[in-house]
């Protein structure tokens, strides 16, 4: 297991890179997806809204987001220190990005926003946590 790990955790980076490398063609192509809301109910906001007020560069910042993936990918593969450390930096900075959304759903009579919000946050604790562990460790460090 300790050998299938760093694979693991490093193709589904890779796996992220391709997606928001993805997202970040259609922001530059301004495809509707990215700029209009997506989804069903009364609380949609479209992708390019998370980067208010530089939605027209939203492209970019998915760039610097797919490659910063790209980066953790392979240096989870390549079992590198840095790698786990970067992505454990990664998820603290993703729990401290989703608090503003979490704090507007609990605010604006938004429950479900709240919810998923406190759920990402919690996995992302988990996760942070679990690579912080011997085993993983063990498993990511070379």
């Amino acid at each position: 297991m300790e050998r299938l790990l760093p694979k693991l955790l490093g193709g589904w980076a890779l796996l992220n890179t391709l997606l928001v490398a993805a997202a970040a063609v259609l922001a530059f192509l301004r495809h509707p997806m990215i700029f209009e809301p997506q989804g069903i109910g009364p609380d949609r906001i479209a992708i390019a809204a998370l980067f208010t007020p530089y939605e027209a560069q939203a492209w970019a910042f998915l760039l610097v987001i797919a490659l910063m993936m790209a980066i953790v990918g392979f240096g989870l593969i390549r079992r590198k220190r840095w790698a786990r450390i970067l992505l454990i930096v990664a998820l603290i900075g993703a729990m401290l990005a989703t608090l503003p959304a979490l704090i507007w759903g609990a605010t604006s009579g938004s429950p479900a926003v709240a919810v998923g919000g406190a759920l990402k946050i919690a996995i992302y604790l988990v996760f942070a946590l679990a690579l912080n562990t011997n085993f993983a460790k063990r498993s990511l460090d070379q």
